[in-house]
């Protein structure tokens, strides 16, 4: 048994364009001469295509997820993910509040909160401030 015996019959018969291939029997065939063998381009436009039909699969599932959970986590600017852009929030918890700026904490809010809970400690985590007048007023 050959080494391709494991390989289809359409991967046995795969050739670079323009390169000579040896046959089992020692003589060479151009693969120019070869009449149905796939060249690499026409594998990487099939593979492109395969890959952007696995990756509408997975978003389609992952789709199909987010719709049916009562329940979903992310970062603020995580919330701005276009899988998540036809879904809607009646409530929104931000959790460590005290480290979110006040623009990251925006991106959440608008996936429809009607309802909003800003949780953290400031002992444990002090606030993030990024202004120098905050300082100056001693919001810090």
């Amino acid at each position: 048994a050959s080494s391709n015996s494991s390989l289809t019959p359409s991967a046995r018969g795969v050739r670079l364009r323009g390169r000579n291939s040896s046959t089992s029997s020692g003589s060479s065939v151009s693969s120019s001469s070869s009449i149905g063998l796939l060249d690499s381009e026409t594998l990487e436009a099939d593979a492109r295509r395969k890959w952007g039909q696995a990756e509408g699969l997975s978003r389609e599932a992952a789709q199909q997820v987010l719709r049916s959970a009562h329940v979903v986590c992310a970062t603020c600017a995580g919330a701005g993910d276009p899988i998540l852009s036809d879904l809607h929030f009646n409530a929104v918890v931000i959790d460590e509040a005290t480290q979110a700026t006040e623009p990251a904490t925006l991106i959440p809010l608008t996936q429809g909160a009607q309802c909003v809970v800003m949780a953290g400690d400031p002992a444990q985590l002090p606030p993030t401030i990024l202004s120098r007048q905050a300082y100056r007023y001693e919001l810090d």
